[in-house]
């Protein structure tokens, strides 16, 4: 086959040379891993690069690739592995085989790893991030139809993705995210493993890795770090590349759930038990009810005023009206307020709590509401979500849960889909209204006189 007009068909077996290239690579482990292409006793695949005399690329049954150079000494077949797809480079390895061709003395000091942080591969991945960043705070760099500076809540969220998905490869230059951020962005949301092994896709955070990447490259082309076209866009349509599919989450409490919840937090310390408690009667994110200020709350009114600061996008202040148990709540912590300004102060800082989330791991595990099952898991955003579904079964029109999450006008649709969740008993209900409703036209709607039958008919007397 001619690998230059057409690509690979990595199924055929008489395919064994082509063309290397970062996305024919992705394809090739991909295929394998899916069991689309047969591999060899020892569950192992490998093609010629067409381009580079000697490299080779071996991927194992798992998707797992490596570069190698294969070449003979007096007649003898010499095998060398350069290193990983992944840990180092197309241009690395094709480097590195050219050289080894004309000095194969070098076979055994080959470290690849070592020059990734030469001025010849640009700027490394952290370094551009901070760029990106610290621009994209100050409004020097904005992306899309944004116009303003990002806020604090939205950098840290910025950060946290980074620090969780692209951290790790910080040092490496911008040119190995390139090459790479396809493979991450299908590894890290597909599930990988059998049996005990097996570990869940993470979709959700492989597609925002995804969106910060294209934010780091798009800032680095506007700096002049970066002059190839950012790897993130499909050229095609100029939008994103494929994302993993994405379901919104659903999930409540039940009833018997909430019960659970309110016994496990009896046996907490009084600060984690008012806390999750409070998100759970106001149905605040979890944010705002940590940096909750006795001066934003007034008790006789039964109203807490959450600042524009604390609220998501920072568009207004909102109120909050409370219940009998929010009231009794706050006026049981202020008798033991002392003189901080956070009715949920720290323990260890003048600041309010902030680390809450090993807390709500051990409580959530003794309610028995965690689990494997990621989906099923209850996470503190679902005391909100639960929140919202309580006032549907109480009633409450779409429009005013809308409003009373503090939701934007204009999200009220997506209030409906995201956050409320109407009730099993809700829907029984509304089915069983519904039958007596059928039953009183059908009894209105008989003539006069006629009695409604009873029992079953017999044979004889049903209709022809």
């Amino acid at each position: 086959m001619s690998t230059a007009s057409r690509e690979p068909d990595f199924r055929d077996p008489a395919c064994r040379s082509w063309r290397f290239t970062p996305a024919r690579i992705d394809a090739a482990c991909r295929a394998v891993a899916d069991g689309e292409v047969c591999t060899d006793a020892a569950g192992r695949v490998q093609w010629r690069d067409a381009e580079t005399p000697g490299l080779f690329l071996r991927v194992t049954h798992n998707g797992t690739g490596t570069f190698t150079l294969f070449y003979k000494q007096a007649g003898k077949p010499i095998r060398k592995a350069i290193g990983a797809v992944g840990e180092i480079t197309l241009g690395e390895a094709r480097e590195t085989a050219r050289a080894l061709r004309y000095d194969r003395t070098l076979a055994a000091q080959v470290k690849p790893r070592e020059r990734r942080d030469g001025p010849a591969h640009g700027p490394t991945v952290g370094a551009a991030f901070d760029g990106y960043i610290d621009a994209a705070e100050a409004g020097t760099f904005t992306m899309g139809r944004r116009k303003q500076p990002i806020t604090d809540r939205t950098a840290q969220g910025y950060r946290d993705c980074y620090s969780a998905t692209l951290k790790a490869h910080g040092d490496r230059p911008l040119s190995w995210l390139a090459e790479n951020v396809v493979r991450l962005h299908r590894e890290m949301g597909s599930a990988s493993g059998t049996g005990k092994d097996r570990k869940p896709g993470r979709p959700y955070q492989a597609n925002r890795m995804l969106q910060l990447a294209r934010s780091i490259f798009a800032f680095a082309a506007r700096e002049g770090w970066w002059a190839a076209p950012n790897p993130c866009v499909d050229p095609a349509t100029g939008g994103m590349i494929a994302k993993h599919a994405e379901h919104h989450r659903d999930r409540i409490l039940a009833d018997a759930e909430e019960a659970k919840l309110g016994t496990a937090l009896l046996a907490e310390a009084p600060l984690w038990r008012d806390l999750f408690g409070l998100a759970l009667l106001t149905g605040r994110r979890m944010s705002a009810v940590c940096r909750m200020r006795w001066g934003d709350v007034d008790l006789g009114r039964r109203l807490w005023v959450a600042p524009r600061e604390e609220m998501k996008g920072r568009k207004a202040a909102h109120g909050v009206p409370l219940d009998a148990d929010a009231v009794a709540l706050l006026k049981k912590r202020m008798a033991t307020a002392g003189e901080s300004e956070w009715v949920f102060p720290a323990v260890r800082s003048p600041g309010p709590v902030a680390s809450w989330k090993t807390a709500w791991g051990r409580i959530r595990d003794a309610a028995g509401l965690g689990g494997k099952d990621r989906s099923r898991r209850v996470r503190p955003h679902d005391l909100r979500r639960s929140w919202g579904s309580r006032l549907i079964e109480a009633g409450a029109p779409t429009v005013t849960v809308n409003t009373l999450l503090g939701n934007s006008p204009s999200s009220v649709s997506m209030t409906a889909k995201t956050y409320m969740h109407v009730p099993d008993a809700v829907q029984a209900e509304a089915i069983a209204g519904a039958y007596r409703r059928r039953q009183a036209r059908q009894a209105k709607a008989r003539p006069t006189g006629e009695k409604k039958p009873r029992g079953r008919q017999k044979k004889s007397d049903a209709a022809p």
